[in-house]
């Protein structure tokens, strides 16, 4: 444990620049979680004029935000992803063949109250997205990003960008939404994701807030707050998707867990226990939620937990199959891909670098 330790320490420290020595993979590596670092700026171009273009334009506007100190008080340091030649310097130091690029900014877009300022930010990403990013080479990949505050403008935006190659999923964050994401109000998604053939991936946000599905506000350190901020907006939400019976009533589409890492997997098999004791209260459901996890979810091993036994989470998560790797980079707690080898048995190394990815993808 304690070389586990020291080893995190150093691949923490590249974090202040970026990589310090370039990685060699000798397989194809797919990264399913690269953040880049939108502005309001970046979007504003592509928000359609109107009251809502008005909103954003105003020098008092912002994202909602935390203050907490992602930089561990200026030890881990903080790098960024601007643009897409940043991203592909990460790429080539990283030794990264794809990459389905996620949000940062937008992680907080749940929290949003006006709808109108939602839905205008939410198809302005995708514009941006496409403009700036997709179509600037193909070794970028995106999911369709959806308010959660109007689900039928997430479903049109899914009909509007479907058709793109490069947009590999559907991005539904988990922070903040009205009802917990397995109310029949976010169906007008599922049904659009599932018609597309579009997994859904859920990615929450380690912040500060007081909204479903998590209140962080006692907390004394940002290391209890993240901790916790992932794993238990996966839990509260998946359960309320698998009892809700999202699963059962859209059988082909898939979900991916993002950035919550494996630790919070035994959970699932306390829901077999309270769904056997109470079937009444959950009449979609024709298998146990375990099943329903294994058989269309995949999970991003992103943060792996080094000092856990690894293989015994891939067998909860329904195999090697079904793990994904992302590096998360930037992020302080980025995995470099050369975790993959020194925690997975050689045999499930392509599974887990690219293989399971584009199973999962699409790609």
């Amino acid at each position: 444990m304690a070389d586990r330790a020291s080893n995190d320490a150093s691949s923490q420290a590249i974090l202040k620049g970026g990589p310090e020595t370039k990685i060699d993979i000798d397989e194809e590596v797919i990264d399913c979680d690269a953040h880049i670092r939108e502005t309001v700026d970046d979007m504003l171009p592509y928000v359609e004029d109107g009251e809502a273009k008005s909103y954003i334009e105003s020098e008092y506007f912002d994202y909602p935000w935390d203050g907490w100190d992602r930089s561990a008080g200026g030890r881990a340091g903080y790098a960024t992803v601007r643009g897409p030649e940043d991203e592909a310097q990460v790429m080539e130091d990283l030794s990264l063949d794809m990459a389905i690029l996620s949000p940062t900014k937008n992680l907080y877009h749940g929290l949003f109250g006006n709808r109108d300022v939602a839905n205008a930010l939410a198809r302005a990403y995708n514009e941006y997205i496409i403009d700036v990013w997709l179509d600037e080479s193909d070794v970028f990949k995106s999911g369709i990003f959806v308010p959660v505050q109007d689900p039928q403008v997430g479903a049109d935006l899914i009909d509007d960008h479907a058709h793109e190659d490069d947009m590999a999923c559907v991005f539904l964050n988990p922070v903040g939404p009205e009802k917990a994401l397995g109310d029949e109000r976010y169906d007008p998604i599922y049904e659009a994701a599932e018609r597309h053939d579009l997994p859904v991936a859920l990615h929450g946000a380690a912040t500060t807030h007081s909204k479903f599905p998590l209140q962080t506000d006692y907390f004394h350190k940002f290391l209890e707050v993240h901790a916790l901020s992932h794993p238990f907006q996966q839990m509260t939400q998946i359960t309320s998707i698998i009892c809700r019976g999202v699963p059962a009533k859209f059988p082909d589409l898939d979900f991916i867990t993002m950035e919550a890492g494996l630790g919070w997997l035994p959970y699932i098999y306390r829901l077999d226990k309270e769904f056997l004791a109470r079937r009444n209260e959950a009449p979609l459901l024709e298998k146990l939620p375990s099943e329903y996890f294994q058989d269309q979810f995949y999970a991003v091993s992103q943060p792996i937990e080094e000092t856990a036994n690894v293989e015994y989470l891939a067998e909860l998560a329904g195999g090697w199959d079904r793990l994904l790797f992302a590096t998360d980079w930037p992020h302080w707690d980025f995995d470099s891909p050369t975790i993959v080898q020194e925690l997975f048995p050689k045999e499930h190394w392509s599974k887990v670098y690219h293989e399971n990815a584009r199973r999962a993808f699409r790609l």
